[in-house]
């Protein structure tokens, strides 16, 4: 598990399966992480719905994707549905976080 708080970046083929997601300070860290690992994203992948976004800034001006489900490369086509899960509750008093899922 890393807690990277990182945008996932540039399109790779593997990883990140969009062209289209901002790059962070920790991205180059989340991806060397995700590569060593033989895990991609399925929220970059044409199954996920919705939006992206999973963290909106304390002022609430703006929101990131910074959060996910991370799966091993050779089970990403299994996959059928990826999502934010708007009604979970995270049991705190802010809503800052948001979760997500893959199926």
């Amino acid at each position: 598990m890393v807690d990277a708080n990182a945008a996932p970046g540039d399109w790779d083929g593997s990883v990140v399966l969009r062209d289209d997601l901002s790059k962070s300070l920790s991205t180059p860290l989340w991806r060397e992480f995700l590569q060593a690992c033989h895990l991609g994203l399925p929220c970059t992948s044409a199954v996920h719905a919705g939006e992206l976004e999973t963290w909106i800034s304390p002022d609430g001006t703006t929101q990131h994707c910074i959060d996910y489900v991370a799966v091993d490369l050779a089970l990403m086509d299994s996959g059928t549905f990826s999502s934010t899960v708007e009604d979970f509750d995270l049991g705190h008093a802010q809503w800052d976080h948001t979760a997500t899922r893959f199926s």
